[in-house]
């Protein structure tokens, strides 16, 4: 049987609470519009009942100048 990707459809806490930390981001999918936003940290983000998360929280790459 083929491993699922850990980076695809990560089922979170039931509280919906994400707490992302600076240099993070995530991607969270609206179920009622079908579109996919891209949040970036630091910041607390709250899902609503039609939003799921889609890519766990993951570190930016920083690219120096």
């Amino acid at each position: 049987m083929p491993k699922a990707d850990s980076s695809t459809d990560f089922t979170n806490s039931a509280s919906g609470v994400i707490r992302l930390k600076p240099q993070q981001f995530i991607h969270i999918l609206d179920n009622n519009t079908g579109v996919t936003r891209l949040e970036i940290g630091p910041q607390t983000i709250t899902l609503q009942d039609a939003e799921r998360l889609i890519l766990k929280p993951t570190q930016a790459i920083v690219v120096s100048p």
